[in-house]
């Protein structure tokens, strides 16, 4: 982090060899048909400042995801840790299809500036709801991030805020399963989470 203001020359250098690495590693991948995804820990908008983002992390990862789709035209979904509302329209520049929106990011407002852009997935918390909390209050955290986000206009997939903690209760896992499958039978009817 104090390199991005001292010695921001070697973080380019860095994120250039880690461009590289990252397209070797996933070309074998891809060449079998197998997606990749992108999960990005230490991009978060709670770690970097947007001009920071803007140079560091976009056109790198625009540089992935453009070398990964020269090899296999594939649909790419980024997840970003953390709260990353201000570089919503920044992920969407990265070049992802879907964006996966981490619980401390408003869905609503998600849709609002980037859903006419990208599908979005999200955003159950996997800590406080998934982890900690009871079989109804999951779902009931299905049921609002379903109400925010259903009518995105380029799709919404339901999906927990980041990783879903080893742990986490069983009858949590069934109960989030189960209020998944009835918010997202087809046709979609308001009135399954509402």
């Amino acid at each position: 982090m104090k390199a991005l203001y001292r010695n921001p020359d070697a973080v380019h250098r860095l994120m250039e060899f880690t461009t590289r690495a990252s397209l070797q590693i996933a070309k074998p991948f891809l060449e079998m048909d197998m997606p990749v995804s992108v999960s990005d820990p230490m991009a978060s908008g709670t770690l970097l400042r947007k001009k920071h983002f803007d140079e560091f992390v976009l056109p790198y990862t625009r540089r992935f995801i453009e070398g990964c789709k020269a090899i296999r035209p594939f649909k790419v979904t980024g997840h970003i840790c953390g709260d990353t509302t201000a570089l919503l329209e920044s992920m969407v520049e990265c070049g992802y299809d879907t964006i996966s929106l981490d619980n401390l990011v408003d869905l609503a407002e998600a849709k609002h500036r980037i859903g006419g852009m990208v599908h979005l997935l999200g955003n159950v918390d996997p800590v406080n709801i998934i982890h900690l909390g009871s079989p109804e209050e999951v779902r009931q955290g299905v049921r609002d991030c379903f109400k925010k986000g259903w009518d995105s206009p380029r799709g919404y997939t339901i999906g927990t805020g980041c990783g879903t903690p080893l742990n986490a209760p069983l009858e949590n896992s069934l109960a989030y399963m189960e209020a998944a499958r009835k918010c997202a039978k087809y046709p979609l009817d308001p009135n399954n989470f509402n």
